[in-house]
């Protein structure tokens, strides 16, 4: 009889920016029949692809309980799935999700002006048209409330 799916238990990004690197750990299979775990699969491709769009696979021996995924893309979701194998076959799929991050922003944000006074923080739009109907060079509507020698603990923005 071919083993129970294995348990995953974690899903790590190891780097955030390009090449993007992750690890997916998980522990053996429950039910194994008394065999070994010959190898691991690991299938795994963003939600939004394509149908016809194959998955990434890779394969481990029985006795590593981890893999690294390479070939993602920012700011997306993807479907991992890992089976276990022994001499009768292949489990059913355990299923995990990663989402990675869009990336970190190299600079400040554009058309955003800001003025700090009086221990306030205001930020203003600088010339854009928008279709929140807040007028040219109007402020936002935003309190940042400072305090001398503390963290502010509160931001607010009303759009």
């Amino acid at each position: 009889m071919p083993p129970s799916p294995p348990r995953p238990q974690s899903v790590t990004m190891l780097s955030d920016d390009p090449p993007l690197r992750a690890r997916i750990d998980w522990q053996p299979p429950e039910i194994t029949y008394n065999q070994p775990i010959n190898a691991y699969t690991v299938y795994y491709r963003p939600i939004d692809s394509l149908a016809s769009e194959g998955y990434e696979k890779l394969e481990v021996p029985g006795t590593q309980l981890f893999a690294e995924l390479t070939k993602l893309y920012m700011g997306k979701e993807y479907e991992i799935f890992v089976s276990a194998g022994n001499d009768d076959g292949w489990s059913s799929n355990a299923t995990e999700k990663l989402t990675t991050s869009i990336g970190v922003p190299d600079g400040e944000p554009l058309n955003v002006r800001y003025d700090i006074s009086a221990g306030q923080v205001k930020f203003f739009k600088k010339k854009l048209t928008t279709s929140i109907g807040v007028p040219d060079g109007e402020p936002l509507n935003v309190r940042y409330d400072i305090s001398a020698g503390q963290t502010a603990k509160k931001i607010y923005l009303k759009l």
